[in-house]
């Protein structure tokens, strides 16, 4: 795929870049938001959904956030998975939205992979839809690509008894002033430092509970325009099964239009299931 490489700023003036496919039939384009330690190229997702656009006719854009990377230096200062605040997202994907708002873009469609699911609800529920307004909305429908349980899957894999220990492991690293510094590989794979660690797996965690199957999913209630959510059967970070998480999301989507989809096997980023996963994400995007 081609792509032209554009910057734009935020509210807060962070310099953020990606990769943007223009489209000159429609008004229509495609945010895409990766997850965890990847980038604005990140591989076979990021390249099915621009595929996706193109075949529809679609813009495309996909675009580091403040996340990517597990550290990365944004106007000499350290961000990344490692580092970010998990609410700064609405930051990012405001000033995404706008830079296709200037390009002529009227209608968007957000889509997010893995922690870009978590993203993508929370923005949706700060700029809340009214059913009424979907028509004329700037989001028109957002996609859930393996929208996962971050806190029970961390709690599954290192029990309950090791998960508490870890959290009171990263408070007493924050309270020792070492909150930037990474939590034991023990804990975590050396991704979090201890204030990211304890900001999404603690009981006040926004991030944790958008996507905790285990709760009512409030987050994802109040979305009211069209969404899709899909996994793959054989997903790795699943803390329930992935048709189950996919039941619970379907019993509380708000519109008609919202759907579900399992793709056999398959992984976390859809590994051999591209093709399966274009077709899915098209079929859904025509019903608009």
């Amino acid at each position: 795929m081609q792509f032209e490489i554009i910057t734009f700023e935020t509210r807060d003036g962070l310099e953020l870049f990606g990769g943007l496919q223009e489209s000159r039939k429609s008004d229509t384009a495609i945010i895409h938001v990766h997850g965890m330690t990847d980038h604005f190229f990140e591989g076979n997702v990021m390249t099915v959904m621009s595929k996706t656009a193109k075949s529809l006719g679609m813009g495309f854009l996909s675009f580091n956030n403040r996340g990517a990377e597990l550290v990365t230096l944004i106007n000499n200062d350290f961000y990344g998975t490692s580092q970010e605040q998990f609410e700064d997202c609405i930051l990012d994907l405001e000033a995404a939205i706008q830079a296709m708002k200037k390009r002529g873009y009227t209608k968007i469609i957000l889509s997010g992979h893995s922690t870009g699911c978590q993203k993508v609800a929370y923005y949706l529920n700060k700029h809340s839809e009214k059913p009424k307004a979907v028509k004329s909305s700037l989001i028109q429908a957002a996609i859930f690509l393996a929208p996962c349980d971050d806190v029970n899957f961390q709690k599954k894999l290192l029990g309950k008894k090791k998960f508490k220990e870890s959290l009171s492991h990263a408070q007493d690293m924050i309270k020792k002033r070492l909150g930037k510094f990474p939590i034991p590989e023990k804990y975590s794979s050396p991704m979090f430092s201890a204030l990211r660690y304890h900001a999404l797996y603690s009981g006040k965690s926004i991030e944790g509970h958008i996507f905790n199957y285990e709760e009512n999913l409030e987050c994802v209630k109040k979305i009211k325009i069209p969404f899709i959510a899909i996994f793959c059967s054989d997903e790795q970070y699943a803390a329930i099964p992935p048709e189950k998480m996919l039941e619970k999301i379907a019993a509380v989507k708000q519109n008609q239009k919202s759907k579900i989809a399992l793709i056999p096997k398959g992984d976390h980023s859809f590994h051999g299931q591209e093709l399966a996963l274009g077709k899915v994400a098209k079929k859904f995007l025509t019903t608009l």
